[in-house]
């Protein structure tokens, strides 16, 4: 693979984008661990549960979950099982990766449009939550396609880097 000075702009800004998504579902991890937290000291220690730390944990982790998946994929680090794939012959390895990346594109720009859909008939139908807060529920549920245009960015970022670097394995 090319050093990062030698890749073009756009794959390097990609790159970035991917890991801006992974800083911010860090940051939403560390907010989940302190409101948490927070929930186990008020129950335990004065008998007050919160109304509010179950409905926002579950947004925080719909955010690490999206935001953080195509930082993983730029670091490849989503869990594979290579017992076969690396029995194939390089030039097969190559083509085999090429697929899976046309098919996690395929998928993540399938995501991208059934997302912005669910957030627009969300948005048209007011629909909140049922919770105390009553959060309306587009702003959590942009998390899906966000998440999912920068995992289709990264997507076609590999894909790219993959064909250009026609000799690498």
């Amino acid at each position: 693979m090319k050093s990062p000075t030698e890749r073009n702009w756009l794959s390097r800004w990609i790159d970035f984008s991917s890991g801006v998504g992974g800083v911010i579902a860090a940051c939403c991890l560390m907010l989940l661990a302190l409101i948490i937290t927070y929930e186990v000291t008020v129950r335990y220690f004065f008998g007050s549960p919160t109304a509010w730390v179950q409905e926002f944990s579950v947004y925080l982790w719909m955010a690490i979950a999206f935001l953080a998946a195509a930082y993983a994929l730029r670091n490849d680090s989503h869990f594979a099982v290579t017992i076969f794939v690396d029995r194939l012959k390089a030039s097969n390895r190559r083509r085999l990766r090429i697929f899976t990346h046309l098919i996690g594109l395929g998928y993540s720009v399938t995501f991208v449009i059934k997302g912005i859909e669910m957030v627009h008939f969300s948005y048209e139908m007011g629909d909140t939550s049922t919770g105390l807060i009553q959060v309306p529920l587009w702003i959590p549920g942009s998390l899906l396609p966000i998440g999912a245009v920068l995992l289709a960015l990264q997507f076609f970022n590999k894909l790219l880097l993959e064909l250009m670097n026609k000799g690498a394995q």
